[in-house]
Order: structure tokens, then C-alpha cells, then sequence
């Protein structure tokens, strides 16, 4: 299981001491990105049958799914930048950025589309309440008390 903002905020730190390890962080965190450019919260690399929320509540297209149906701001982007100006590396660090550069950026376009389809910028703590009252399944159980915006196979 991999976490979006704790691998973006931890492949800065293992920039100090392994870049390559640093950059296989980001990697791994893209390798599940959606065709809309959405980067998940969670990425399900192994399938666990005791951690909740698991893959199979978020009422993606995939069932179990690879990833929650959700995501989080776009700190990776910062997490990159970081890693390529302060790299010992500069090759390898340019060429890692410059792979990883498209799906930043379509993650960031991603965010832009969300924020103009609902006309406003909305950022919620880290709360799982939130993250259930707005996840496609609780939505369907609770139109009234939920704001979902279904992506799948749109």
C-alpha cells in the first residue's frame, strides 16, 4: 500500500541519502495513475484483507481496485523539484524529471478540471470521515449528504 502524500513527502527525505531510491518512490506512486491524470491517494500494491478502507469500497471501475477513488493535492510536483535542484546526480535527476514531468503535469490539469467543474477550490484535513462521506460508494448509499463527482468512463 502506498500513501500520495507520505511517498511525495518521503521521497524528499530519501533525496538526502538515496536520489535513486527518492525517484523510485514518485515512479511507483505514477505506476497507478488514471487515464484522467488523477493520482490516487492510495495505491493498493498488495491486497490486504485487513486494512480498511480496502480496495474493494471505493466503486472504481476495477473491482477489487489497484487504488482508492480519491485523491490529494499534487505534492509530489513539489517533492520533484525539490529532488532535481538539490540532486548530486544531475543526469539521472533530469532524466527522471523529464519522464515524470507529463503525469505531473496531467495530474495538475486533473485538479484544474475538478476545480472548475465545481466552481471552487475545496481541500479537507486529513479526516477518514471525509474521505468516506466523499468516496462513490457512501454516495450511493447517501445522495443527500454526499458530493461525488464520478469520473469513471466519462
Amino acid at each position: 500500500m502506498q500513501w500520495n502524500w507520505d511517498s511525495a513527502i518521503v521521497a524528499a527525505g530519501w533525496a538526502v541519502f538515496d536520489e535513486m531510491r527518492a525517484w523510485e518512490e514518485l515512479e511507483t506512486l505514477f505506476s497507478d495513475q488514471w487515464k484522467d491524470g488523477m493520482v490516487a491517494s492510495i495505491n493498493f500494491h498488495k491486497f490486504s484483507k485487513t486494512y480498511f478502507p480496502g480496495p474493494e469500497i471505493w466503486g472504481t471501475p476495477e473491482n477489487p481496485s489497484k487504488t482508492s477513488g480519491i485523491s490529494q493535492p499534487p505534492v509530489a510536483a513539489l517533492s520533484a523539484r525539490f529532488m532535481y535542484e538539490h540532486t548530486a546526480h544531475p543526469v539521472e535527476a533530469k532524466k527522471n524529471i523529464e519522464d515524470l514531468f507529463p503525469k505531473i503535469l496531467a495530474w495538475h490539469r486533473w485538479w484544474y478540471k475538478v476545480s472548475t467543474l465545481l466552481g471552487f477550490f475545496s481541500l479537507a484535513s486529513q479526516s477518514f470521515c471525509t474521505w468516506i462521506l466523499f468516496s462513490p460508494k457512501f454516495s450511493k448509499a447517501h445522495p443527500a449528504t454526499a458530493l461525488t463527482i464520478n469520473y469513471f468512463g466519462q
